[in-house]
């Protein structure tokens, strides 16, 4: 049972207040001119009503509307009251025709009320019947007491059965119209996720040839600098590291490039059952990366199992590198960020801290999507990519509940999809 809203109340009771009004004041001029015999006093009591219930219409409409919900509660025992009065002037359950206003309530009762409410109204019209009749006496009258009340049951019953037919199709369309609003609003951020995908689309190919052509001159000025003398061990060790950042550039820009994936021969699955390497090895090529990027960032990486774990080394790396950059960048490159892997039961979980501001309030639900970035010269495509790579791999990356900093986990289950690699 559903109760009604302020609005449905009002238009409830207006339409009530009106309507009864409407049929009052046609018995009074019936009565009046004689084409209804009713008891002497009629005109009166239905005059009053009928003025009763106008000045309730006309306050509905500007009256406070804290006080309609006590006028929609007062107007059914109104007119019960108005009809009881009005059968005992007209001679009770046997002679009175104005009988059929019981019945006009219970009706009007469904209209902004609950079920309960035309419960309450049917017992209430049966009880004012029965009053009614014990002033005027039983003798010979009980018979037709009897069936009056059976109708006004009845009409109850069947009112009562409408009201909660129709309160269970509007529940049922507010359902419907909750959920169809719910996927229309997934299917426009879809779209705009879409729209910000095919306008970095347009500019993917000319990127990927900008770095291929920029990745050669690398090359050759870190060959010009490896040839030069007296280098130190610190600047062999840089070395490597921007050899290696090259590698990763060279590998970007092919991909990049490439119109599709071929499908994979005979050799290539062999490359691809190949492809994956132990966990410790990827996750110390990319804390590694982190070090020579930023010296001043400290990285702690915690162990909860010593199995030797094979994972996905290509992918993992990049999620990694692009979670440990992030999380660097987030402590303005000075700070500490941790690593926990653990063995869970459905595979692997890392999860990737650091002590860095967190993420703005309500941008939660935003972070994975293209285009949002909480940095303010970000793209908004790292976290994106990055989750679109784990879920290739039948993994996910979401955003882990922490009391100070960002958390990441990134989980992997032992059970994954085979990529192919190039």
């Amino acid at each position: 049972m559903v109760n009604a809203s302020q609005d449905v109340i009002e238009r409830g009771l207006r339409l009530r207040c009106l309507t009864s009004f409407l049929f009052q004041a046609c018995l009074f001029l019936y009565v009046q001119a004689g084409w209804l015999q009713a008891g002497p006093g009629s005109l009166v009591v239905l005059g009053a009503a009928a003025l009763i219930n106008l000045a309730t219409f006309v306050f509905v409409r500007t009256g406070p509307r804290s006080l309609h919900p006590v006028a929609n509660r007062l107007a059914p025992l109104l007119g019960i009251v108005t009809w009881a009065v009005l059968t005992y002037l007209g001679g009770g359950v046997g002679t009175s025709l104005l009988l059929v206003g019981f019945w006009f309530e219970i009706l009007l009762s469904a209209v902004g009320h609950s079920v309960l409410s035309v419960v309450c109204v049917t017992l209430a019209s049966a009880f004012a019947l029965f009053a009614q009749q014990y002033f005027l006496g039983f003798t010979d009258i009980l018979a037709p007491l009897v069936l009056q009340t059976s109708f006004l049951v009845i009409v109850g019953a069947a009112t009562a059965w409408v009201r909660r037919s129709w309160v269970r199709g509007q529940e049922s369309f507010s359902s419907r119209l909750v959920e169809q609003q719910d996927r229309l609003q997934a299917i426009e951020g879809q779209l705009a996720d879409a729209q910000t995908l095919a306008d970095l689309g347009a500019q993917t190919a000319r990127i990927g040839h900008g770095l291929k052509n920029a990745v050669h001159s690398l090359r050759g000025f870190s060959s010009l600098i490896e040839r030069g003398k007296d280098v130190s061990a610190s600047d062999n060790a840089a070395l490597r590291g921007l050899k290696d950042s090259i590698d990763q550039l060279e590998r970007l820009a092919l991909d990049t490039l490439k119109s599709k994936a071929q499908p994979p021969q005979d050799d290539q699955a062999e490359t691809c059952e190949q492809a994956d390497s132990d966990l410790r090895e990827v996750l110390d090529a990319a804390t590694a990366e982190l070090t020579l990027c930023h010296p001043e960032v400290r990285c702690r990486v915690v162990w909860e199992q010593e199995e030797a774990l094979r994972v996905p080394a290509k992918v993992l790396r990049e999620v990694l590198s692009n979670l440990l950059l992030n999380a660097a960048e987030s402590m303005n490159r000075t700070g500490e960020v941790g690593v926990h892997v653990v063995k869970a039961s459905h595979g692997i979980e890392i999860l990737v801290t650091d002590t860095g501001p967190g993420i703005a309030v309500g941008m939660e639900s935003h972070i994975f999507r293209p285009g949002h970035s909480t940095k303010s010269n970000g793209h908004g495509m790292g976290l994106y990519l990055a989750r679109s790579l784990m879920e290739s791999l039948g993994g996910s990356l979401s955003l882990s509940p922490c009391d100070a900093g960002a958390s990441f986990r990134i989980a992997l289950p032992d059970s994954r999809p085979k990529l192919s690699t190039g």
